[in-house]
């Protein structure tokens, strides 16, 4: 598969652990994949996956805050192409009594953990749901008021579409 007929995947958190893993299987794959994470690890994890013959583009940034999340989605638009997959991975723990636990630990540990994995997927995830993307088939789940998104070409609608179309508004509808 070339570059242009290859899906791309973003995963953060992607220097180690679980995130590795994930863009590991997506490069494997045959999946592109754009990987973000904050410290040097990540040049080690990105010729790594350049060995899987996936074009990786590593982007060092710390999305704890506002503007490092808005730095990797205008990382992800200078691409010029929509992700398939989106895996939000980075995060952090703190380990303690909380009322013994640093203030400045917990806030950093809900802005990266909560807050800029809600700010990433809101900033992503509409481009994802478009209708007439690539052909890609959306394929949802529901329960209640909770939605799982699958993209892919192996997707298959099932009877969640109805609820998950009204849950998206015209946004999460198949054409046809």
């Amino acid at each position: 598969m070339t570059e242009q007929t290859r899906p791309m995947a973003v995963v953060t958190g992607a220097s180690s652990g679980i995130g590795r893993a994930l863009a590991e299987q997506f490069a494997r794959n045959g999946f592109d994949v754009l990987i973000a994470a904050e410290d040097t690890e990540l040049d080690v994890a990105a010729r790594e996956l350049r060995a899987t013959g996936a074009a990786v583009t590593a982007v060092r940034v710390d999305l704890a805050g506002y503007d490092g999340v808005e730095e990797l989605y205008d990382a992800i638009r200078v691409t010029g192409r929509t992700p398939e997959a989106l895996a939000v991975n980075a995060g952090v723990g703190v380990s303690g009594p909380f009322a013994d636990n640093d203030l400045a630990d917990e806030l950093r540990l809900v802005n990266l953990n909560v807050t800029s994995a809600v700010h990433l997927t809101r900033r992503v995830l509409p481009g994802m749901l478009h209708p007439f993307r690539g052909g890609s088939r959306l394929a949802r789940r529901c329960r209640g008021r909770t939605c799982r998104v699958r993209l892919g070409s192996q997707a298959k609608p099932g009877a969640g579409d109805r609820a998950s179309a009204r849950m998206l508004g015209d946004r999460g509808r198949e054409p046809g």
